[in-house]
């Protein structure tokens, strides 16, 4: 799931504003890779698994993955947003 704010001018505005420097952090740290929902149990049932074919081809994957995020077409999360747990 891509945001709308750009964390870097939301990181700019809030210190020239003189807002705490570690929620400052905290803020742009979630909104560029993602915040901690603390959750610590299983993967959800349904949640599709690897498909067999990219078993150890990690660097294919990851290059694929970072022409699409460059390209926009998707979020800079590397897994499904709502398991980037901690």
């Amino acid at each position: 799931m891509v945001t709308p704010v750009n964390p870097v001018k939301l990181g700019e505005l809030l210190t020239s504003i003189g807002y705490d420097r570690e929620k400052i952090d905290f803020l742009v740290e979630g909104f560029t890779h993602g915040f901690c929902i603390g959750h610590q149990g299983p993967t959800p049932k349904g949640y599709p698994k690897n498909h067999a074919k990219v078993a150890g081809k990690v660097a294919i994957v990851q290059y694929k993955i970072d022409k699409e995020v460059r390209a926009g077409w998707q979020a800079p999360s590397r897994i499904h947003p709502y398991l980037t747990l901690c």
